[in-house]
């Protein structure tokens, strides 16, 4: 499970781009403000990412944190294209993404995590910098 030019959702230098996107993002950075020493696994069956929330800024590093969102292939697929919301793919009824830890971590975490793979869904496909587009 690629896009076009062969990368993988999970790439690590993937993130570091959607990382470096986000903290150019202002209203990504307003939004994520209150995340401080938070850390999210993003994990599929062959590849994780750890991303850690600091003030309003975001890093990548090893995974292993208190929250984890575990995703199949398909869903990583929908969510990197833009064709569905991170809390559309979290919803019981439509979504079959696994988010599992803290519950007031993850409920602190939904929306930025929402912006942040809005932000993903460009780098991945190619687009502009964050500057270029609006979320």
């Amino acid at each position: 499970m690629t896009n076009g030019g062969g990368v993988h959702p999970l790439d690590a230098d993937l993130w570091k781009r959607v990382a470096s996107e986000a903290n150019e993002c202002a209203e990504f950075r307003q939004g994520a403000s209150h995340l401080n020493e938070i850390t999210v696994d993003l994990c599929s069956a062959d590849m994780a990412v750890r991303l850690a929330f600091e003030a309003g800024r975001i890093r990548t590093g090893p995974a292993e944190g208190p929250a984890t969102v575990s995703f199949s292939a398909p869903d990583w697929m929908t969510l990197m294209t833009g064709k569905t919301s991170l809390v559309e793919a979290t919803n019981p009824y439509f979504g079959s993404v696994a988010v599992k830890g803290e519950p007031l971590a993850i409920a602190w975490l939904i929306p930025s995590m929402g912006a942040l793979f809005r932000i993903a869904a460009q780098v991945w496909a190619g687009g502009g910098t964050a500057a270029e587009r609006s979320l």
